[in-house]
């Protein structure tokens, strides 16, 4: 089977260990950060799909931002998901992310994922409390 994960490059050889890491400046300057995750399967055989499990093929893949630290630094809302990181101000921080009703193994059909920080804390140092998850999905041959 594959193993769908989110990546930290574009080839999938790097999954992301852990949460987003993202470092405040030490000016306190409120330029966002921008990274890109990717989510998919290297090469599989057979090659492998994941659908949502709720309706499957119906329902989209749904990419959402975790805060394992509820009330303390940083919340989900400083966080903006983008699929081509070109509508950042029709975005809504906080809200997750289709990415269609299916990803498909192979690292030609692994979906980029845009992420902006907007730091409101103005406190200098690394967050790591905020994370990425899908909704529930299956995965099947293709």
């Amino acid at each position: 089977m594959g193993s769908f994960a989110f990546y930290t490059n574009a080839g999938l050889t790097e999954p992301l260990a852990g949460n987003l890491i993202f470092e405040e400046p030490v000016d306190h300057s409120a330029v966002p950060d921008d990274i890109i995750i990717y989510y998919g399967a290297p090469s599989s055989t057979p090659e492998v799909k994941v659908q949502a499990a709720s309706d499957p093929g119906v329902d989209q893949v749904v990419v959402s931002i975790t805060d394992s630290a509820p009330a303390s630094d940083h919340d989900a809302d400083e966080i903006t998901l983008s699929a081509d990181g070109t509508d950042w101000g029709t975005r809504t921080p906080g809200d997750p992310l289709n990415l269609g009703t299916e990803v498909l193994s192979t690292v030609a059909e692994a979906k980029p994922i845009h992420v902006r920080s907007r730091d409101a804390t103005a406190t200098q140092g690394n967050s790591t409390e905020l994370g990425l998850t899908t909704n529930n999905l299956n995965e099947y041959d293709q």
